[in-house]
């Protein structure tokens, strides 16, 4: 989910990073004042072809963000590995439990004692859950 997550992600970056450029190549020429300082730099069709690459090159991402798998989309995989663990997972813990249990994680971590102490530092915003 993740990796679907970040690769949405990278088409907005994209044309952010599209736009900025665009407009910054373009003040930078407009700032030249090129048409009053200089009779022979017109970077008026180079400006105009660049625009043109890149309505181009945007319309090419737009087509194929269309085609990019959404995390909400039938998942087929999971939805077999759901059927096969129906029925055969337990309770979640109870709230008193899950306390002991971090608990002795804490003194794991503490005591470099496995599993999971090669974990700590790790970051965890990256979790995402989904389908409860």
């Amino acid at each position: 989910m993740n990796v679907i997550a970040d690769q949405v992600s990278k088409y907005a970056e994209v044309r952010k990073i599209l736009s900025e450029s665009q407009t910054e190549l373009t003040n930078k020429l407009t700032n030249l004042q090129l048409k009053k300082r200089h009779s022979a730099i017109d970077p008026d069709d180079f400006l105009s072809n660049v625009r043109r690459t890149f309505e181009n090159f945007l319309s090419e991402l737009d087509a194929s963000e269309s085609n990019q798998p959404d995390v909400s989309d039938e998942d087929r995989i999971r939805d077999t590995i759901d059927s096969l663990f129906d029925g055969k997972m337990g309770q979640p813990l109870s709230a008193t439990d899950l306390e002991a249990l971090y608990a002795e994680g804490k003194v794991r971590y503490e005591q470099k004692r496995p599993p999971g102490y090669l974990d700590i530092g790790k970051s965890r915003s990256d979790e995402v859950y989904f389908r409860g």
